[in-house]
This record gives C-alpha cells, structure tokens and sequence, in this order.
C-alpha cells in the first residue's frame, strides 16, 4: 500500500509539472484498422496519466484530399477515454490515411498516422506451372497463390482455391497436378480463383495454355543487324525479335548499362522514337519459355549513335600540357614556332579537321585522338600569313563546328622593295625615296647617314606590310655616294643602302656649254670669212648642242615644278587607299585579299612625327627616272643653213 500511494503521490505530482510547463502529451499508440464492408474501425491506445481530455482524428483519401467527418469539418473530437471511431461508406479498393493526436487543454500531441486500403476479397491469384518439358506423357503441377488483405499487414486467411479449364487432373490444395499429357491437352486453357474465409472470391487468376511445349528456338532479329548506326535524334526501328515457341514465349529487350542489362522494352519490337548519344551499346533480346524461365535464348546487336561534330575546347600553343585548355580568339607567336593545336571535340565518327583562309583550304590535318582530345600540328606558317584561320571539324552529319582564331604571326624586317637603288642626280637636286617592307610589329627607321629628314612607316592595308618614306637633299659633291637604312623591330634589324650618284651626261653638257657656245662663235666668224661650207657645219653642230641643253632644263625644271616635294617636302600625304596605284609586285605578300586583317595592338600610320609627304612623288618619280633627255632632230636648221649662203 504504501508503494502505491507513492506512485500515486509522484504521478500526481508530474502530471501538475506538466501542466504548470505547457509540454505536450505523447501521442496515440497502437493505431489499427479493421475493415467490414465499406466501414473502417480506427482503434488506438491513449497515454496514461497524461491528463489528456480529448482524441482528435482525421481521414485523409490520397487521390480525393481531405474526408469531411463531423458536420462539414475534417476532424474529429472524442472525449476521453473514448479510443475507437467508424468511419462508414468509404470507397473500395481506395487507400486512405488515418491521423490522430491527443489534446490537454491547448497542448496537442503529434500526429500518430497509419495507412491502410478499403478492400475485402482476396488478391488476384497468380498461376504457376512447374514442369521441365509438359510433352506427352509427362505430368505438369500448376499452383494457385493469392493473399487476404488484413490490416495492419497482408496475412494468409484460410484460402481456398477452384481451378477452371481442366477436364481431369486432383488438386491438393493450392495445386493442380495432371499425369500423362496428351496431345488431346494442347490448347486447353487453365486458370484459378481463391475464397478466403468470410467466402469473399478473388477475380480470376492468369491464364495458361496446354500443350506440346517447346523452344525457345531460332531466335533472330529482323532486319538482320549485328551492328546498327544510326544517327542522334532520328529513329531506332521498328526491330523484330523473333522466335519458335509454343505456347508464345516471351519477349524482353534490355539494354546494358554498364556491367548490367536492364529492361527497356516488354515486347518484341524495338523501337526508339528519338534516341540519344547516351543510348548507344549493347541491346539484347531475350526470349524465355512463359512457363519455365531457364529455358532462355539471347541474341545481341551493337546501336551506333551518330552525332555530328562539336568543338567544346580549343588550345594553340607551341607547348601542349595535358590538363591545359583555353578559348581564346587570338593568338600571337614568331615565325619559328611549330604551333600546336589541342581540340575537345564530341564527334561520332571522328571528324575530318579542316584549316582554312578566306583564300586557302590546307590539306586534312593529322591528329592524334586521346579520348576526346584531338591533338594536330598546324603547317609551318610566316609573318605574312597572319590573319584569321577557320578550324573546321566535320564528320558527314549535319553541318559540323568551327572556331576562328585570329593569328598573328611576328617577323623581323625583310623583302624590302624600292622604286630605286641607284640614284643619279645632281647638286641642289632632292630625291624623295619610298619603299615597301615586311614586319610585324611595326618596324622603326633610322638613316644611317644624315640627310636631315626622317622616315616615316605607314601600315598597307595588312599588318605585317608596311610603306617607308623619306628624302635626300644634295647640297654639295660630298653628299653623293652611299646612304644606309636601319630597319628595326623587337625580332631583329636589316640595313638597305641606297646609292646617289651624279649625272655625268647632264653635268658635263651644263659645264661645257659656255665654251662651245663661244667656239662655235669663233668657229663661225673664221668660217664667213675662210670658208662658207665648214661654218655652215660648225652652226648645225652648235645648234643642235643648245637645242639638246634647252631640252633638258625645261623638262628638268617642269618635273620639279609639279612635284609639291620639292616646294614643300612634308606638307601633305596620300591616303592609304590612294596609295593603291603604287605599282606592287606579284608575289603573295602584296597580292592578300583586303579581307585579311589582324588585331595588332599598335595601328599609328606613322612615325615619329606628324609631317606628310605625297605620295604621288613616288609615281611620278619612278615614271621619269630612267629617261634620257632625247635630242630633236633640227635637221630642217642645217638645212636651212645650208641654203643660206653669205
């Protein structure tokens, strides 16, 4: 007695402690179902000593939502003690779920929740058939198998079972047995039902057929395909799988994915309406007999999926490193680098790799494949080949990939052309020079010997080309000879030399003129008075020297009249596009394509400083330098000197 009153006195005292608290009461236990018809009893277990004044429940349907219980509302209050509700006129074969917590004044439990199905009859049977080969004169068992639904768990419940379809045969329980089938049996069809103990029958089970049964035998694919290609996005099929069997085998297509095969199709066509790159392997129909699964044939074919080609990555670089990858658009480099190329490429099948210029198709490139990494060399390329090179990959489908990069390729100076390498002229005579150089970068330009003018660089219409110009003033004999040209960029110098020499035949006529004009006065005057004929001879020979002299200052002076050098060496310069009518070599470096452009960080036109000269010298020059001072006939003077006699 006195052990209970303690327990009496501290479960007293603890219930007070959890109401003085406000902790919530445990929730419910034990929660059952059992199911009479279309009625749910709910049962559970209430904790004790808990002080709990009421049970709340509620009914939820997993495909309808919330059932409406107690006048429009979705829950349930039953006061204590009470802990069994029904709930009638539910749905057959629907699942529901029951949810119920305990009340204490305002403190709730949690929620106690317990699934369960409105359904009374026994499961659909399943009918099995045990024999190696059911032919004639051979015994064949068929089993019938079904459960009772009774909840919380599935349980057997005293079942009986009713075989329909065969003529003769005992059963022993669950099973059929048959002894010495005949042919008379092929075709007979064979099924079951089950009743449990309240006599409530299950629908009927599946069907098996008797008869002589064989295979599966020749088992093959039509079309007949061992290896399938077949390209991403189009279709796969329709594949038959076909077999001899009797009763029909069955038909399973699986594919393998990774070490396993796995079930992609329960039928014996395949088809795949849009397959993908990831479904490409191994598909396998499996054949095996409905009533005996050992008895199984295969039979495998390869599905190729093509894709087109797909350039994820690129790399161009003298030195490919394994983990390396970059995206860039432009790359630098000198001449005597031997650029690689590194390419990720999904692409099946592999894909030809194509370099081209808007004016060449270079031959295929080699490439070694890791994976799908496409490792190439690019061919040997110089300073005038920058400019923008399209890689293409493509494999046949569809219209491939293609990446441009901008390549600019650095050279020192070189392949320098000029209007002219020796020059005659003569003293207070100006020589403009020009001249055409491949760079890249921009080169710089010194004379090597003062002139007293400097060079100026003009970038032609590629990178890599450039336009030089200057001039040289003679101001005195010691001016003529050799004038070197110092051509620099960062990657190495040339020097040209340009030679000034004097204009022997124009010089010696300008310095001999006043001693033959007075010999010839003298020649003349001896002549009147000697003889008339050698005079005549001396006047033809001295008119044609004046005629010769004349000639050549007024075409001397007319050419530097209309040569704006000479006034104003610096003042103006063409346009690059004006200065197209420069006459230019046939070699590859001048005949690019304007289309050819580089992305060369330094684009000033000139050098140094900002004077000009005209471009336009450099016509005019070249067209006149050769030319000779040609002497006109004065035939018709001698002959009127001949006529005239003294």
């Amino acid at each position: 007695m006195e052990l209970n009153h303690v327990f009496i006195i501290l479960s007293v005292d603890l219930f007070y402690m959890m109401l003085a608290t406000g902790q919530p009461p445990d929730p419910p236990t034990d929660v059952r179902i059992d199911i009479i018809n279309d009625t749910a009893i709910v049962s559970w277990i209430i904790p004790s000593n808990q002080g709990i004044n009421w049970s709340v429940i509620q009914l939820y349907n997993s495909k309808e939502g919330d059932v409406y219980l107690d006048q429009g509302r979705k829950h349930k209050y039953l006061r204590f003690p009470r802990s069994s509700f029904e709930i009638a006129k539910l749905k057959m074969c629907s699942e529901y779920y029951v949810r119920i917590r305990c009340k204490r004044r305002s403190a709730y439990s949690e929620f106690t929740t317990q699934k369960f199905w409105m359904t009374t009859r026994p499961m659909n049977p399943i009918l099995t058939i045990k024999a190696e080969r059911p032919f004639a004169n051979n015994s064949i068992t068929f089993t019938c198998n079904s459960t009772v639904q009774r909840w919380p768990e599935y349980v057997p419940s005293k079942l009986s079972y009713q075989y329909f379809g065969n003529p003769r045969g005992y059963t022993n329980g669950n099973k059929l047995i048959l002894k010495s089938l005949t042919k008379s049996d092929t075709g007979i069809d064979v099924s079951c039902q089950a009743t449990d103990d309240r006599g409530k029958a299950s629908n009927m089970s599946n069907t098996v057929t008797l008869g002589q049964y064989y295979g599966p035998d020749i088992v093959l694919v039509k079309p007949e395909y061992t290896v399938i290609n077949v390209t991403e996005g189009s279709k796969l099929g329709p594949i038959h799988c076909t077999a001899d069997c009797y009763p029909k085998c069955i038909f399973n297509w699986k594919y393998k994915k990774s070490e396993h095969f796995e079930l992609v199709h329960l039928n014996p066509i395949l088809t795949v309406t849009d397959i993908k790159r990831n479904k490409a392997g191994i598909y396998r129909c499996s054949v095996v007999h409905p009533y005996d699964i050992t008895f199984m044939r295969k039979v495998d074919i390869e599905v190729n999926v093509q894709y087109s080609s797909k350039i994820r990555e690129l790399l161009l670089s003298d030195k490919i490193e394994t983990n390396e990858w970059s995206n860039a658009t432009v790359y630098s480099f000198s001449e005597d680098v031997n650029l690689k190329m590194k390419l990720s490429i999904e692409s099946n099948p592999d894909p030809q790799l194509v370099l081209r210029t808007s004016l060449i198709t270079f031959p295929p490139l080699r490439y070694k494949k890791r994976g799908i990494a496409f490792l190439s060399e690019l061919p040997s390329l110089t300073c005038i080949d920058s400019g923008n090179y399209t890689i293409q990959a493509f494999n046949g489908i569809k219209y491939g990939d293609a990446r441009t990069v901008n390549l600019m390729i650095y050279c020192k100076p070189r392949n320098v052309i000029s209007n002219f390498k020796n020059i005659e002229t003569k003293v207070n005579g100006t020589e403009d020079i020009v001249m055409q150089i491949v760079a890249f970068p921009k080169p710089s330009v010194a004379w090597i010997r003062s002139t007293g003018f400097i060079w100026m660089v003009q970038k032609d219409r590629y990178d890599y080309r450039y336009r030089i110009y200057s001039s040289i003033h003679i101001n005195s004999k010691n001016d003529f000879g050799e004038y070197g040209i110092h051509v620099c960029n960062r990657f190495g110098c040339i020097v040209e030399n340009i030679t000034i020499t004097f204009e022997d035949e124009v010089g010696a006529v300008t310095n001999e003129y006043p001693r033959i004009f007075a010999a010839g006065i003298t020649t003349l005057v001896i002549g009147l008075i000697v003889l008339i004929p050698g005079t005549i001879f001396v006047i033809c020979k001295c008119l044609r020297t004046i005629q010769k002299l004349s000639a050549a200052s007024d075409e001397y002076i007319e050419v530097h009249r209309s040569n704006p050098a000479v006034a104003e060496p610096y003042s103006t310069l063409q346009s690059q596009s004006e200065s197209r009518h420069l006459q230019e070599p046939e070699s590859r470096s001048l005949q690019e394509p304007e289309s050819r452009s580089l992305q060369e960080p330094s684009n000033d036109t000139y050098e140094e400083c900002g004077m000009t000269t005209a471009v336009d010298i450099y016509q005019n020059v070249k067209e006149d330098q050769g030319k000779r001072i040609k002497q006109q006939p004065i035939d018709e003077c001698c002959s009127l000197a001949r006529d005239t006699e003294i």
